[in-house]
């Protein structure tokens, strides 16, 4: 499908400055206040039936706590109702997404809800579209989003993401086995792939899909939890 590079109301400066305070907020922000906001955010979405269930993947190094309480409030100040789940980056895919899909279930089963969309930032990206295509997720999801996500395998030689999956306790060989398999299942139809312009961690040859809407954002890997241009560009793709 066509790509194209995200048309950004936003300085390169505002950005960067944005990205600097809330990385601040990490020393200040505990698992138990992003715990309280969730249950919070559970407890809207049972009792209002009319908001839509979306459910955040994040991969490996992400789960900073003050950025997911962040991103969370972000959403949620313009209507979009947020819950987070970690993803298990030690072991296999199949191993993770399988925890990814008994979460799910039991946030459904608290909501009510008969559908999601799920967003996934880089190796949680891979999890959600293996939950997706080979565990039957994509009988419930309306929309996946995938951020800085591999869709093709690693090389060993040009791919860093392979080594920091290897010394960070990940399978890579058996990743690019997955993604081998993955590569032409699309079954969500409203499929986005996020990907940046300057990413040394997967290069764009990783992260290339064929058949998914793309869209290219400023930037590198490291800090996409904190980029403003790739929130807007989900609030904008979710509320459509």
């Amino acid at each position: 499908m066509k790509n194209r590079i995200y048309n950004s109301k936003n300085s390169f400066f505002k950005i960067y400055v944005i990205s600097i305070l809330t990385m601040l907020t990490n020393f200040f922000t505990t698992k138990k206040n992003v715990e309280k906001l969730i249950e919070k955010n559970l407890e809207e979405l049972k009792k209002n039936k009319e908001k839509e269930l979306t459910i955040f993947v994040y991969g490996i190094r992400i789960g900073r706590y003050g950025s997911l309480f962040n991103a969370i409030n972000w959403f949620k100040k313009r209507g979009l109702i947020m819950i987070p789940i970690e993803c298990e980056s030690k072991g296999s895919v199949p191993y993770s997404a399988k925890k990814i899909k008994l979460q799910i279930k039991k946030i459904m089963q608290k909501t009510n809800a008969k559908k999601i969309n799920i967003i996934g930032f880089s190796y949680g990206g891979f999890v959600i579209r293996y939950y997706s295509e080979m565990l039957g997720g994509y009988k419930i999801i309306n929309k996946i989003v995938t951020v800085c996500g591999p869709y093709n395998p690693l090389s060993p030689k040009k791919s860093l993401a392979f080594w920091i999956s290897k010394f960070t306790g990940g399978d890579p060989v058996g990743d690019n086995i997955m993604l081998k398999k993955l590569q032409n299942k699309y079954s969500v139809k409203n499929h986005l792939s996020i990907y940046s312009l300057k990413d040394w961690i997967l290069p764009r040859k990783d992260t290339k899909s064929y058949k998914a809407q793309e869209i290219a954002i400023r930037g590198g890997h490291l800090f996409i939890s904190y980029n403003l241009d790739i929130s807007e560009i989900i609030l904008d793709y979710l509320k459509k």
